[in-house]
């Protein structure tokens, strides 16, 4: 299958496997999703970075957005994603070192992105892949 980047995290001389598997895969539709979880389902050893979930926190961090819509809801989830396969970010390589490319993936302000990963970390059951190259925050700012 096509349209996703597999990654593995580790190191050879601590690890004989990776300590992660998993896949950058950028859901821009319905049938993007319904792939992705098919992948999911045929593969057991690989997790999938929530891009929708990023989406929505950005939103909701932006002026004016609402934290509300990042409740959850009796009966509902936050994301398609099983919480047992779901890595959050809230930045990586990509983005800041694209030029303009990643731009919408970017939050406004650094306070935003800030905030953003304590709100990423403090999720129940989800792995946050935290991405840090020395530098301050890659925010729009």
């Amino acid at each position: 299958m096509s349209g996703y980047t597999n990654t593995n995290l580790f190191n050879p001389k601590y690890h004989k496997k990776a300590v992660m598997n998993y896949m950058e895969y950028l859901v821009t539709c319905q049938l993007d999703e319904q792939q992705m979880s098919s992948l999911l389902y045929e593969r057991d050893d690989l997790s999938a970075i929530d891009f929708s979930l990023l989406m929505k926190t950005i939103k909701a961090f932006s002026f004016g957005g609402d934290l509300q819509t990042l409740a959850s809801k009796p009966g509902s989830t936050i994301s398609s994603i099983p919480s047992e396969r779901r890595i959050l970010i809230n930045i990586n390589h990509d983005f800041p070192n694209n030029g303009n490319l990643f731009n919408d993936f970017l939050f406004n302000h650094q306070q935003d992105e800030q905030l953003a990963m304590a709100y990423i970390a403090a999720l129940p059951f989800s792995r946050p892949l935290v991405y840090w190259d020395g530098q301050v925050l890659k925010s729009n700012d």
